[in-house]
């Protein structure tokens, strides 16, 4: 392309937050299984703001030589540290150049993202998705040497989402039905899981609760995994494995026939009443799985996964027996990742979250099932983002057996050759480690652009008589249960959030935080935070405000897009969170 063709003067921002956003499509695939909705809102903005500057240039040239990236013939050396994982991701399918034409869609750009966060040894398919269904962006390949053994780094997890999604669909309308449930199909997708947790090529999602957008499939599989890991490494057969794992993908099914008022939303976010009623979805779910024709094991996981070793929690049964040893291990993951879930902007980190179920495991959980749990998945387990102490933010790929804390990272910023770091090397003259990982942050979660609103998916009602529950092993009984009715959402729903123009937006910003070699400082206790009603976006932001970093620092670091940055910081600022000096 021509220099005269290329962006002209003030262009060049709006390039540069193109190619944030062309980034962070990339960077959630690392983090969320696809369809997640965090996925959905990356592919679309990418796809808003690269309309926008097609709108005034035929085409973008994206283009790696020498180690840079050069945009449309200008050499822009300093963001190939900036945008880090393009950068990578280019390099790993041997992409020398991409451009990017008029008339690009947002479902190019999904498929973009996708072809983009292939695994490298998926020889072949980036080239092939190019070819076949982007008709709008061209890739042109180089025949670069690459580093190191292509065999490391390149397992993801599977995504069991899309099928997890549509099992429980299946038993739902089972017990909705009256029919026997289909045994054979959970056994199958846990057997899948299972074998996905013995080669240790499985994460776990990082999930977030936005209003409105269901996630149970992704509890039930972060369940499930969790689960399996530590059956795997408790020596159970592999039979009973596979069972437990089956368990613990329907140990939630009751929640799916809440009343409509509340389902969906996490127990802290309701008020008494709700609560109430919350706590009734343990005796409904293991009632519908009983009438399904389910095992005992899977219905007294959906039974007593929030009872404890003490015999308290609920619901309140007049045996006061502990719960068998493998729903145990069900009640800890369902505990871990409820506490690591990103809620209004609150979340726990892992190792808090860990630390948490430690000091209960006394009374909940036992000694013996923690101990599996660190001992399978360790203080970070696979699939969480975090900070090591060189300031690069990475995502932990597998967990270290001999030492929890010290698992194997794949960094997802900064300058860097191998994307694989082991924590366990030392400094030998210092004597220390060389890294270690710092805390857990939030992965990158983008917001719906303002002009695009889908259309809210048809919704599945589902309407049933649960059974009674007979007896249990260990003489369990609770009345029987009343006539309820659940609501299955095909999709999620996300939407939109500002209609503001983007020129009166940044200037309303800048009005407020003046330039941005500025430095945001949190000025709210960080004990009252809980007491605010931040959404998840303010509270991403705000892992990264830590009085020393600048905005410009920020909008580096974080990998949002620079206009929804300003707008999150804005906000913070005039509700008396955040002062900037």
């Amino acid at each position: 392309m021509s220099q005269s063709q290329g962006p002209q003067g003030h262009e060049w921002a709006d390039v540069v937050e193109g190619l944030h956003a062309l980034t962070n499509m990339v960077t959630v695939r690392t983090h969320y299984a696809e369809g997640h909705p965090a996925i959905a809102r990356a592919d679309e903005l990418a796809g808003v703001l690269f309309g926008r500057l097609l709108v005034r240039l035929p085409e973008l040239v994206l283009a790696l030589i020498d180690g840079e990236f050069v945009v449309s013939e200008r050499p822009m050396p300093d963001l190939r540290e900036r945008l880090s994982v393009l950068a990578d991701a280019m390099l790993r399918h041997d992409v020398e150049c991409i451009v990017v034409q008029r008339g690009l869609t947002i479902a190019e750009c999904t498929i973009l993202g996708r072809t983009l966060a292939l695994p490298r040894l998926e020889a072949g398919r980036a080239r092939e998705q190019a070819r076949a269904s982007l008709i709008h962006v061209g890739f042109r390949y180089a025949e670069l040497r690459t580093k190191g053994d292509l065999g490391r780094g390149a397992h993801d997890a599977q995504d069991f989402v899309p099928a997890v999604h549509a099992l429980l669909g299946d038993v739902a309308r089972s017990i909705a039905t009256k029919t026997q449930a289909d045994r054979q199909a959970v056994r199958a997708v846990a057997e899948q899981i299972v074998t996905c947790c013995e080669k240790r090529t499985f994460s776990l999602q990082q999930r977030c609760h936005v209003d409105g957008v269901g996630d149970d499939a992704a509890h039930a599989v972060n369940v499930a995994m969790m689960t399996a890991a530590m059956a795997l490494e408790a020596r159970l057969d592999l039979p009973v494995c596979v069972e437990a794992t089956a368990a613990a993908l329907l140990h939630d099914i009751g929640h799916l026939f809440m009343p409509a008022h509340i389902r969906g939303i996490p127990e802290p976010l309701l008020d008494p009443e709700g609560r109430g009623l919350f706590q009734h979805h343990p005796y409904v779910g293991a009632s519908a799985l009983l009438g399904a024709g389910c095992p005992p094991l899977w219905v007294a996981a959906a039974l007593e996964h929030h009872r404890g070793v003490d015999g308290k929690g609920y619901p309140a049964l007049e045996a006061r027996q502990a719960p068998h040893e493998i729903v145990r291990l069900v009640a800890l993951a369902n505990f871990i990742d409820r506490r690591r879930t990103l809620l209004r902007g609150l979340v726990d980190g892992a190792d808090e979250a860990l630390g948490r179920a430690v000091s209960l495991q006394d009374a909940y959980f036992g000694p013996a099932a923690v101990q599996h749990y660190v001992r399978a998945l360790g203080v970070f387990p696979p699939g969480t983002t975090v900070q090591l102490s060189d300031r690069r933010e990475g995502l932990v790929v597998a967990a270290n057996p001999g030492d929890p804390r010290r698992p194997i990272v794949r960094v997802l910023t900064g300058a860097h050759d191998d994307k694989r770091v082991d924590l366990k090397q030392l400094d030998a003259i210092e004597d220390r480690h060389m890294l270690s990982i710092v805390r857990a942050v939030p992965p990158p979660i983008l917001v719906r652009p303002p002009d695009v609103e889908p259309e809210a998916p048809a919704a599945e009602v589902i309407t049933v008589t649960l059974p009674s529950l007979r007896p249990l092993a260990g003489g369990l009984s609770v009345p029987p249960a009343a006539r309820v009715s659940g609501l299955y959402s095909a999709a999620p729903r996300v939407t939109s959030q500002s209609s503001m123009p983007p020129e009166e937006l940044e200037r309303s910003c800048l009005e407020t935080l003046g330039s941005l070699d500025r430095v945001p400082r949190v000025k709210v206790a960080t004990a009252d935070l809980g007491k605010l009603a931040l959404d998840h976006r303010a509270g991403f932001v705000l892992t990264f405000v830590d009085g020393a970093s600048s905005i410009e620092t920020i909008l580096d670091a974080s990998g949002l897009p620079r206009l929804e940055l300003l707008r999150i910081l804005r906000d913070l600022v005039r509700a008396g969170v955040v002062v900037v000096q």
